[in-house]
């Protein structure tokens, strides 16, 4: 997972956000031509790796790399919010993220239930 994340991590960010995949002279990987911008489900793909492998400074500066990016580009302050499945990843990262004031919700897909912070926001303004 490590070697597929520091391929991604080189061959597939710009400007800190994740391609689908690089273009090529003519036509693309999707059969389509003209430029290929990232994809925000690609990048989320990477916060959720980067969590997996342990890498909490890694996914820390993504996030607040990708915030102020946004707040640049939106001229205003926002918030970052995660939701996460209970499981592996769930508890102990959204205590992980909330002791860094990233507000985080856990949810049980099952029942449907919000397991931690019972807000369900997906964004948020200050």
């Amino acid at each position: 997972m490590r070697a597929t994340i520091e391929a991604i991590a080189r061959d597939l960010t710009q400007d800190g956000l994740v391609l689908r995949y690089r273009n090529e002279q003519g036509l693309n990987a999707d059969g389509l031509s003209g430029e290929e911008g990232t994809f925000v489900i690609c990048s989320f793909w990477l916060v959720s790796a980067l969590a997996k492998a342990g890498e909490v400074d890694r996914l820390i500066g993504f996030l607040d790399s990708s915030k102020a990016r946004a707040e640049r580009q939106l001229g205003r302050t926002l918030q970052i919010v995660l939701c996460y499945e209970v499981g592996y990843d769930g508890f102990w990262l959204a205590r992980l993220l909330m002791a860094r004031g990233i507000h985080t919700i856990v949810f049980d897909p099952a029942s449907g239930l919000h397991l931690l912070n019972r807000v369900v926001v997906f964004a948020c303004e200050h």
